[in-house]
């Protein structure tokens, strides 16, 4: 254990004990009982705490008897007291970064670090539960204000339906200025259990109770808004079946848009009790939490396990006094809530006292290398950043944004008078979008435009956030047409091209004033903020908005809109097709019509053209979209497009279950006799932590399954098994894993002879009749009684059939669809509705243009780890 954790668990009285020594150590300190004055808090004294045992340091003995020195004497006694505690940390870190120092400037230090943020946590309306366990996490604690609890420098204990002691309290806070403010005010005046017990109170008693309740509640929510305006963080707690939920003052702060309010059971941090009987139980007391800190209300919000799907666990009910119990907070929940606010210091950027202290002050000679100090976390993928390339990254995000004018800087006051709030802060997004081995780090500067707790007045119309998405289909139907078209209606050779818009979000215009908090890298004043002129990420209007804009920027050049989605566009003259996944397009037409393309967008927008496919096209004639690699080879002496997955996908799968070493089988699944499925059924339920893993999985496989028809029917049983997913079924989630390890590669064929997009259906046929071309939509099935039934109108005999599932005969009798009668064994959707054998399955895969591989072909990303 290094020095400066010893010292640190000498100061905290944590559990280790002190070092064996015959005189008292300058690095041990005291913890302060409740009975002892300030006064004898001297960082130097010994550990048991014994006055007159201090150590012969004439510094400190002559501080003791005269007036506090000059650099203190400009702080309050709260903070004067804290200064003290504060100095020891400070000479501790300096002996053991092994950095001479003055006890001068020791108090200087601790004098200004004092000043400039005094705690982290502070508690009203409860004893010291998250202050008390503060110190252990590194977190400087404040005061605790509760009947129980004594006033700082005094014997007297709180009361707060005082006057005075409600005018303390506001001095305290803004003395103490807590990074945190947590407040659970009485709830009896609210609660459902106690209007159980009205008829045995009179209602003059009920109605002074019940103003009690209010006064300190509306005390509350007034010290949480002033912790607002600060720019500090609130957390309110009551039962959420309390009736307080409705009282108008916490209505209006639950309205405003930095609020939020969550619900959560007791039982998620093991909050037990025992019952009437005397067995022991979980306490499920589902919980409200009102917080101005997103960290924390995602921490708080939950279900029980119990309905989650997890392990089930036995509820005691709050009666016959146990609901008092029930008061107080289980360690589990006060860890969780104190680790949640280190989190969101760090999310802000911002260190607070004790992170300064824990980190000790910076000597002139820095104890780490240069360029090692910051590290940036891949925020889509994992994983640490180079910080040279993310600091380079956004530094080019800001020249984009300056460029663009994405932003005015405008006076904070005008953000408050029109919107009655804060602006809304920006964070920044580091991700590698390339692997290892050619990097491409990309920084966003996001708006957090978040939904959350909106007031009903401050709701957008969901037609305002509306963006158009193609399917996937779309892209291996464009990918089809390539070769079984081959040439446009011109004569020329089709080509498939794609388009990557640069920061695309920059180009809209907002139809809202959206005020934003402006970065550091802006350099701009304390009083100042932004005024968005341009569109950001993260506005939830900005899809819509971008979307506006590509397709007047299209209309305008001659490109018609789709009826069937908006994202797809043909143009009757150049006999070309366009589809727009986000901010990136993919169009198949000759040359002429792709620089046609080329030169509309660049006259709008900065862009990238990352490639072309086609027959006669020079170069790698391979191009990446929606991280699918799309190439020309040679099948069978023919030229084919082949459409790649994206292999990641199935490499983390495999990585995540631990099977990078394990053996391949032939099938994702296999059908199970009856006695197997009754042995399943009786599998042990899995542990909560692999709950949350086999749903990731299961979900990532999921979307693989979109390119991976091969495991189709695999991961729609596995999905089946979400909501209480088994031993057997994380069986069942390994052998999916060990057969992509034996085919962990996919390629779709498409040659001249054949256009097979992976779907077929009506939208699909709406979708080609935008493209301007017409299909006729066939449904192939090996059940003759299904034919039948689809072939005629009407019931018949079968009556149990609701009509609604008819439409299918009307859309067969009007020839907008076809059904085929097709042998059972050449009916490939068999491997989507069943288990199959592995021969069967690669002959239905060879019949869809499916080739299955154990080697990565070139273009594939490699996984980020």
């Amino acid at each position: 254990m290094s020095a400066d954790e010893r010292a640190r668990r000498a100061y905290y009285d944590l559990d280790e004990p002190p070092p064996a020594q015959s005189e008292p150590s300058a690095a041990s300190g005291i913890k302060r009982t409740a009975e002892e004055p300030p006064e004898s808090l001297d960082p130097r004294a010994t550990s048991s705490g014994d006055v007159e045992e201090l150590v012969s340091q004439p510094v400190v003995q002559q501080q003791a008897e005269e007036q506090p020195p000059q650099s203190m004497q400009a702080l309050s006694s709260l903070k004067r007291e804290t200064a003290l505690l504060v100095q020891g940390m400070v000479r501790n870190k300096y002996r053991a970064e092994q950095v001479d120092v003055t006890e001068q400037e020791v108090m200087d230090i601790a004098s200004l670090c004092t000043a400039m943020g005094a705690v982290d946590v502070m508690e009203i309306y409860s004893p010291k539960r998250f202050t008390e366990h503060a110190p252990r996490l590194g977190l400087l604690p404040g005061y605790a204000v509760d009947l129980c609890e004594t006033k700082p420098n005094s014997e007297e204990h709180w009361d707060l339906s005082r006057e005075e002691d409600r005018k303390e309290l506001e001095e305290l806070i803004d003395a103490e200025e807590p990074r945190l403010l947590t407040g659970g005010p009485p709830c009896e005046a609210f609660s459902r259990l106690q209007a159980l017990n009205q008829k045995r109170v009179s209602p003059e008693v009920r109605k002074k109770r019940r103003e009690q309740g209010e006064q300190h509640l509306h005390l509350s929510i007034k010290m949480y808004r002033k912790q607002m305006e600060k720019g500090r963080y609130f957390l309110h707690e009551h039962p959420w079946s309390a009736d307080s939920w409705y009282d108008e003052e916490v209505k209006a702060l639950a309205e405003d848009e930095r609020v939020y309010v969550v619900k959560g059971p007791m039982c998620k941090w093991e909050m037990k009790a025992n019952d009437v009987a005397g067995n022991k139980g979980y306490v499920r007391k589902e919980t409200g939490w009102m917080t101005n800190s997103p960290v924390l209300a995602e921490i708080l919000q939950g279900e029980c396990s119990n309905k989650q799907g997890g392990l089930w666990h036995r509820h005691v009910r709050l009666i016959g006094g146990i609901a008092r119990g029930a008061a107080v907070y289980p360690p589990k929940l006060v860890n969780a809530v104190l680790k949640g606010l280190k989190e969101q210091m760090v999310e802000d950027g911002s260190l607070s006292a004790v992170d300064a202290y824990a980190a000790g002050p910076v000597p002139e000679e820095p104890s780490m290398p240069a360029g090692n100090w910051y590290q940036y976390w891949d925020d889509v993928n994992g994983g640490y950043l180079d910080s040279e390339g993310v600091l380079k990254a956004r530094q080019l995000e800001m020249e984009y944004i300056h460029k663009q004018g994405v932003w005015k800087r405008v006076p904070l006051d005008q953000c408050i008078q029109e919107t009655g709030k804060q602006p809304i802060p920006l964070k920044w997004v580091d991700t590698n979008k390339g692997d290892h081995t050619n990097p491409n780090l990309r920084s966003r500067l996001v708006v957090k435009d978040i939904k959350a707790r909106k007031g009903p007045e401050d709701q957008l119309d969901p037609a305002m956030l509306f963006s158009a998405m193609p399917p996937l289909e779309a892209v291996r139907i464009l990918t089809s047409m390539l070769m079984s078209k081959q040439r446009s209606k011109h004569g020329r050779p089709l080509r498939l091209g794609s388009w990557d818009i640069s920061r695309a979000h920059f180009y809209g215009t907002p139809k809202r004033n959206i005020y934003v908090k402006l970065p550091e890298e802006e350099g701009a004043g304390e009083g100042e903020c932004g005024l968005l002129l341009k569109s950001m990420y993260g506005t939830q209007d900005a899809p819509a908005i971008w979307q506006d804009h590509y397709t007047q920027t299209l209309i305008q050049a001659g490109w018609k809109r789709g009826r069937s989605n908006g994202a797809v566009f043909y143009h009757p003259v150049l006999d070309a097709r366009v589809l727009v996944h986000g901010d990136d397009f993919l169009c198949l037409g000759d040359e002429a019509a792709q620089e046609a393309l080329d030169k509309t967008l660049r006259e709008a927008y900065e862009l990238k053209r990352t490639g072309e496919v086609g027959i006669g096209v020079a170069g790698s004639n391979q191009i990446t979209f929606l991280n699918r690699v799309i190439r020309l080879e040679q099948h069978s002496g023919r030229p084919c497009a082949v459409i790649e997955a994206d292999s990641r996908h199935a490499e983390l799968l495999i990585e995540e279950l631990g099977l990078n070493n394990g053996k391949g089988v032939e099938t994702a699944d296999v059908k199970k006799s009856v006695d197997q499925q009754l042995l399943e059924a009786k599998a042990a339920a899995l542990p909560p932590e692999m709950v949350k893993q086999y749903r990731s999985l299961v979900m990532r496989a999921a979307y693989l399954a979109q390119d991976r028809a091969d495991i189709g029917h695999a991961v729609k049983t596995l999905s089946r098994k979400m909501v209480m997913p088994t031993d057997a079924d994380w069986g069942n989630l390994k052998r999916l894993a060990r057969y992509l390890k034996q085919y962990p590669y996919a390629k779709w064929f498409m040659n001249n002879s054949e256009n097979q997009p992976s779907s077929t259906g009506l939208g699909i046929q709406s979708l080609l009749e935008d493209w301007s071309c017409e299909l006729e939509v066939v449904l192939e099935t090996d059940s003759n009684a299904a034919k039948g039934q689809g072939s005629r109108i009407g019931l018949r005999k079968a009556r149990h059939v609701q009509t609604r599932y008819l439409w299918l005969q009307e859309r067969v009798a009007a020839d907008h669809l076809r059904i085929h009668k097709v042998l059972g064994e050449k009916n490939c959707s068999d491997i989507l509705t069943k288990s199959v054998g592995g021969p069967t399955l690669r002959k239905h895969l060879k019949t869809l243009g499916v080739q299955l591989s154990s080697e990565k072909s070139r273009g594939h990303k490699e996984l980020l780890l």
